[in-house]
């Protein structure tokens, strides 16, 4: 297997909002971690349901804040980017699931999981709506 891929924390996602900005970094800081302990083949099965509870707390911390904003500013797109947090939240708890079932999912298949939605959802969606508060102010 080759090393998985960290995801490099850098100007590319920062948004310029200070909160979400460090609140996106401590999501991209445990997806690192996830990674760290999968490519030093320390990633039982256990270990990797914590990182994903983990993740899965810190996202839903974020996402109830920035669901916030979007509701305070009335962002029009408001209902697709929720649902991208709700299908974000319920596939770590499934894989978080699956991880204590029978035929558990790869750990890769978590972490490719995990790396492209993060950079997809960030670099775009939540770019967008960054552009969108700006040109409310």
């Amino acid at each position: 297997m080759d090393s998985l891929k960290r995801i490099e924390w850098g100007d590319v996602f920062v948004l310029g909002n200070e909160t979400m900005d460090k609140e996106h970094e401590g999501l991209v800081n445990i997806h690192n971690k996830l990674v760290d302990i999968v490519n030093t083949k320390e990633g039982t099965r256990k270990k990797i349901a914590e990182i994903l509870s983990e993740l899965s707390d810190a996202g839903l911390r974020h996402f109830q804040a920035e669901e916030l904003l979007m509701d305070k500013e009335d962002y029009p797109n408001a209902m697709e980017h929720k649902r991208q947090h709700r299908d974000f939240i319920y596939n770590v708890s499934l894989y978080n699931v699956n991880l204590m079932g029978d035929n558990p999912p790869k750990a890769e298949e978590i972490v490719n999981f995990l790396h492209d939605w993060l950079l997809h959802h960030i670099k775009n969606h939540d770019t967008e709506f960054e552009i969108y508060l700006e040109g409310q102010n």
